[in-house]
């Protein structure tokens, strides 16, 4: 209950700023086929697709929040092969975001299996999250599995779209309220990002629970408002699937850790309810919980 109130303190409330001149927003894209960038785990669209989600949230956030990270880095690569996602520093003191490709990779994943099992009620997600926590040293199960009727399906692959956005929303807006809400400081004294290799294997220390919490609570806010703001059909989905998947895995005994976010973040058992008890608060209050920041010093 504790962690909750703090979480709930910690929250940003977004601001969203004017619309921008120009018309609507342009509507998302559709790939249709066997060539679908999630289904094949296309790793340079996957982090445009990233970075153009990036974009969107940091647009939604109040002026005060898109001063800290206007001029943020999207860093997207390998990472010695872990599955995490982390906010550093630059050395020229700019602020960076970090996810790494096999995060991303999990995420196509769990959004193609998501969407199989919306379209067509079958297992597809609790088959991945099982071989997974079976065989956390693979790439993944071989493709050419799936029906391909259904793994192309038109349905399918826009539902698909939606949850990785969601999922990868949330992430990159977890690891974004880490500097607007002063968790990281990126001064230009030098930054952090040599040091991913420490920064990707570290475990949260339990006072920075209640930060890591906060940053939750503040990302699911921004997706939720960036939603609102463009009329996208983004909601919690993607970040609880990731959540669930993550709750199964134990990193502690994988070799290297491979599945770091899980040890860099507060359990995944503890952040899903409080997720579910942030996004309906934030459903109860119409966006708009009277929170306060965290001051910086």
């Amino acid at each position: 209950m504790r962690g909750l109130v703090v979480a709930m303190v910690a929250l940003v409330a977004c601001e969203p700023l004017p619309p921008r001149p120009g018309g609507p927003p342009v509507a998302i894209p559709s790939f249709a086929g066997v060539r679908d960038p999630i289904n094949t785990r296309n790793m340079p669209w996957l982090h445009a697709e990233t970075g153009r989600v990036m974009k969107q949230l940091i647009e939604t956030l109040g002026y005060d929040k898109h001063a800290e990270v206007a001029d943020v880095v999207l860093d997207a690569d390998d990472y010695f092969g872990l599955a995490n996602a982390f906010a550093v520093c630059d050395a020229d003191g700019h602020p960076v975001v970090a996810i790494t490709d096999k995060l991303l990779e999990i995420l196509a994943r769990l959004a193609a299996a998501r969407a199989m099992e919306e379209v067509f009620q079958v297992d597809a997600t609790e088959a991945y999250i099982a071989w997974s926590a079976d065989h956390p040293l693979a790439s993944g199960p071989p493709d050419g599995r799936e029906d391909p009727a259904m793994w192309n399906d038109r349905r399918k692959l826009a539902r698909q779209r939606v949850i990785f956005d969601e999922s990868v929303g949330w992430v990159v807006g977890h690891e974004l309220a880490h500097h607007y809400l002063g968790h990281i400081r990126c001064d230009g004294s030098g930054g952090l990002i040599d040091a991913v290799r420490d920064a990707a294997r570290a475990i949260v220390p339990a006072f920075q629970q209640p930060d890591e919490l906060a940053a939750d609570a503040a990302g699911i806010d921004n997706l939720l408002h960036t939603a609102k703001r463009l009329d996208l059909p983004w909601d919690e989905g993607g970040a609880l699937v990731m959540l669930e998947f993550f709750a199964r895995q134990n990193p502690i005994v994988i070799e290297d850790l491979l599945y770091a976010f899980a040890m860099t973040h507060p359990p995944a058992q503890l952040r899903i309810p409080i997720l579910k008890a942030t996004v309906a608060t934030w459903h109860l209050a119409a966006g708009h919980v009277p929170m306060i920041t965290i001051p910086r010093i």
